[in-house]
């Protein structure tokens, strides 16, 4: 029985674009994995969004277009980020592409974000920001040798 619905999940993946399948299986955005694979996580907010979410609202759905967001760090688990430091992001968005979409900062929310050397930090997407935050807290303090 296992076997038929393995075999039954993976063709209806195969069913999917080769974009969406590919995003959706490997992303892997578990705090732990995060926290071990990257250099810098954080909390922070946007003090500007651009283009600004309505301005987002009103482009094609088959729109490209480069966002740029500036973040204000609340919280550092990892890295030399400190509170009040500000850090860039800039992504190309390809409304058509399944992927691409999740990277959109469409509202001015607290957000866990992560890098690794040089890279643009990355927003955690699958889990809610208590959860990643209990989660990143848990991991640190692990890190520290408290309460193992």
């Amino acid at each position: 029985m296992r076997t038929t619905i393995a075999m039954l999940v993976t063709a209806a993946l195969l069913m999917t674009t080769q974009r969406a399948a590919a995003c959706t299986i490997f992303w892997d955005d578990r705090p732990d994995t995060i926290f071990q694979k990257s250099d810098s996580v954080f909390l922070a907010y946007p003090l500007k969004i651009s283009p600004d979410p309505d301005e987002i609202q009103q482009l094609r759905p088959d729109a490209f277009f480069q966002q740029t967001v500036i973040w204000r760090v609340v919280r550092s688990w990892k890295g030399n980020l400190s509170a009040g430091d500000t850090v860039v992001t800039v992504r190309s968005i390809d409304r058509m592409d399944a992927c691409s979409g999740w990277s959109v900062t469409t509202r001015y929310d607290p957000r866990i974000l992560y890098s690794s050397g040089d890279a643009s930090p990355a927003v955690i997407q699958g889990l809610s920001l208590e959860d990643a935050t209990l989660q990143l807290n848990r991991l640190v303090r692990r890190r520290q040798g408290v309460g193992k």
